[in-house]
């Protein structure tokens, strides 16, 4: 009966530091950062382009482009407001799936109205 309660204390143990260590592992997989390729950001899901996010946002690669110019690298966005406003899904999750403890971040590119050349680029978190 000894040796049963050592194995199962081992393993007790094991689990209990091994598995944060393994979640951290997935974690860091999962999002880690890649450099922006249009193609792979207009394939991906939010999460994909969460991975991209930075590079994008480091390189200024929206600064003083046309609406065509954005949609052509980043595909339609998710939601779009014509000649103003597109904005694109990053990541998306929650506690129970949706509902009050949903989180999340967006990328909004904004247009200048004069000029129909982006304006601001902003990344946000919400919940």
């Amino acid at each position: 009966m000894g040796r049963a309660r050592y194995i199962v204390c081992v393993a007790t143990i094991a689990v209990a530091v091994g598995g944060p260590i393994v979640a951290l592992a997935a974690e860091c997989l999962l999002y880690s950062s890649r450099p922006f390729e249009a193609e792979r950001w207009r394939a991906g899901d939010a999460r994909q382009r969460m991975r991209m996010a930075g590079d994008l946002n480091h390189s200024h690669l929206l600064v003083n482009r046309t609406w065509a110019e954005v949609v052509a690298l980043l595909g339609p966005g998710d939601q779009e407001s014509p000649g103003h406003l597109l904005e694109y899904q990053l990541e998306q999750g929650g506690l129970f799936g949706s509902g009050p403890f949903e989180w999340g971040s967006r990328l909004q590119v904004r247009f200048d109205p004069d000029t129909g050349r982006v304006l601001e680029v902003t990344f946000f978190d919400f919940d």
